[in-house]
């Protein structure tokens, strides 16, 4: 179990797609690794990485007659929102809901993509590491195009043990991919969370 203080969104695309589809090369995944963690004044082409800082947000109650209330009420709905749509109706009323939950922090918007062969999400939670760490992994998981990253605090334990630990810095990472070959990617994070020691390096 676990709170999130801080929340990371990755979306671009510098690289990876083409115009013949997806090129998602783990061989340049591994070297761009591999530069951000010995490399760290290399000048590497992160993209952008939009942050939200969750851990601030006020605990004040907001009730029906309050203009957050209304505002979250014009927007919320239990299906996402078509942006082509909403802006095509020129929604004058949601988007004023929209900026001034946005500027009070109320909101954390994102964008779901579709139609652009993402076919995998994958889930990783890190318990126990420095936020230098942290920093680190948010920058190695910049090369990939749609990525989430939360920094977490709470509580967990290992499966047949009783043992609850606690920790006040993680990171969770939900990471989409279109097809590819996962296992090759799957030893590139192995490899990679053993130089950040998160893990143990396996024997040669």
């Amino acid at each position: 179990m676990f709170s999130i203080t801080k929340a990371y969104h990755i979306l671009h695309f510098n690289y990876n797609l083409t115009l013949n589809g997806w090129n998602l090369d783990v061989r340049h995944f591994k070297s761009f690794a591999k530069k951000v963690i010995y490399k760290q004044n290399y000048d590497l082409q992160v993209p952008s990485i939009r942050e939200f800082d969750l851990d601030h947000i006020s605990d004040r109650y907001y009730g029906p007659n309050t203009s957050e209330y209304k505002n979250l009420k014009n927007l919320y709905s239990y299906q996402p929102e078509d942006l082509k749509r909403f802006l095509a109706r020129k929604a004058h009323h949601k988007m004023k809901s929209f900026q001034n939950l946005f500027s009070k922090d109320l909101v954390f918007p994102y964008l779901k993509l579709k139609n652009l062969g993402f076919k995998e999400v994958f889930h990783f939670i890190i318990p126990n590491i420095s936020k230098q760490t942290i920093n680190s992994l948010i920058k190695v998981f910049g090369f990939f195009n749609y990525c989430f990253l939360f920094e977490i605090e709470g509580e967990f334990f290992i499966q047949n043990s009783e043992d609850i630990k606690f920790f006040e810095k993680g990171l969770y990472i939900k990471l989409h991919l279109p097809d590819c070959e996962f296992s090759e990617f799957y030893n590139v994070f192995h490899e990679i969370f053993s130089l950040l020691g998160i893990i143990e390096a396996s024997p040669p």
